[in-house]
């Protein structure tokens, strides 16, 4: 059987597209919030920002398959390197062929480069892993899922540290710049944390409340470290997680602070999805949270040959990782 791949046409492909996310995702017309995520994801943004590749059985509609990359820069050792993510590939289950499958990730990766991005990044399900590999992916880890049932009782106790303040802001201001400046000299590998990027890339999350549970110096009002999350049901969803540096006394600071809170709203749950490395989850442990027993999802990576040798080890090696689920679009 063959495929054409080609891009979006939203005014064309727009009903194929909600089919496909009916049978695969949820159906945008739903709900608002996944209604405005679709049209965030596919209709909002300029082709510079956001790319989708739909695939059709021969030479034309209805719509078959699609994919989409979005850029997300990265930064190793403090240095840009260009990136991209790719995401919210889905096939018919009548199409779900092999052929249909590595046209959609041939697409990305080609259309990636053209976006210019020298690093490719993506979280597959375990099902997709082969197709990754296949068109040229490097398999680095697997995403883990943590869950901490909330009670009355306080987490366990962290490391002693200076006397902080906390927000809750629903927009990244030019502090963010500033903490993620700082932050970017001590990650290893480090999502673009910038107010612009940030404010762009969770406009998606607006209709849930996203907000950021940032702890601030109490004279100068800086920010130490920030929790982005968004309340789902009686719980809290984390995407993301940033303090200046990775100090074990640094994050469970921050945490702990969150889970106290979390507790005085009443919430009944904190959840997150964490790739990176092993000693911000032994932080986890330490305030109860407890890994998902179920496998995680890969995380992959394809690399340009002008990538620099520092940067690719950094790339594609987990332990220099630090990754909340947002990094990976969700």
């Amino acid at each position: 059987m063959s495929y054409t791949i080609a891009p979006l046409d939203f005014e064309r492909d727009r009903d194929d597209l909600i089919g496909l996310w009916c049978e695969n995702f949820k159906d945008p017309r739903d709900k608002a919030v996944t209604n405005f995520g679709f049209s965030w994801l596919y209709e909002r943004n300029p082709p510079t920002l956001v790319r989708t590749w739909v695939a059709f059985e021969h030479d034309g509609p209805p719509v078959v398959g699609c994919a989409t990359a979005f850029r997300a820069n990265r930064y190793v050792e403090g240095q840009l390197v260009g990136a991209a993510v790719a995401t919210a590939m889905a096939v018919t289950k009548k199409h779900r062929t092999l052929a249909a499958a590595l046209g959609l990730a041939k697409a990305v990766m080609a259309g990636s480069a053209e976006m210019g991005a020298v690093a490719l990044l993506s979280n597959p399900t375990q099902r997709a892993l082969p197709i990754c590999v296949r068109v040229g992916y490097d398999a680095v880890g697997e995403t883990q899922k943590w869950k901490l049932r909330l009670s009355s009782t306080s987490p366990a106790g962290c490391a002693a540290m200076p006397p902080a303040d906390f927000e809750l802001v629903d927009t990244a201001d030019e502090r963010f710049d500033r903490l993620w400046e700082r932050a970017s000299r001590h990650h290893p590998v480090l999502g673009d944390k910038s107010s612009t990027f940030l404010n762009w890339h969770n406009a998606q999350l607006s209709l849930v409340d996203y907000q950021y549970f940032s702890l601030v110096n109490e004279q100068s009002r800086e920010i130490w470290g920030y929790v982005g999350f968004y309340r789902n049901d009686a719980g809290a969803f984390i995407t993301d997680i940033l303090a200046e540096t990775q100090e074990a006394s640094m994050l469970e600071l921050l945490l702990h602070r969150f889970v106290q809170w979390a507790q005085a709203q009443k919430l009944s749950w904190i959840g997150l999805r964490y790739f990176g490395t092993s000693h911000f989850e032994e932080s986890l442990l330490h305030l109860g949270f407890v890994r998902k027993e179920e496998g995680g999802d890969p995380v992959v990576v394809h690399l340009a040959t002008n990538v620099s040798v520092q940067a690719k080890a950094a790339l594609l090696d987990k332990r220099q990782w630090f990754s909340c689920g947002g990094d990976f679009g969700a």
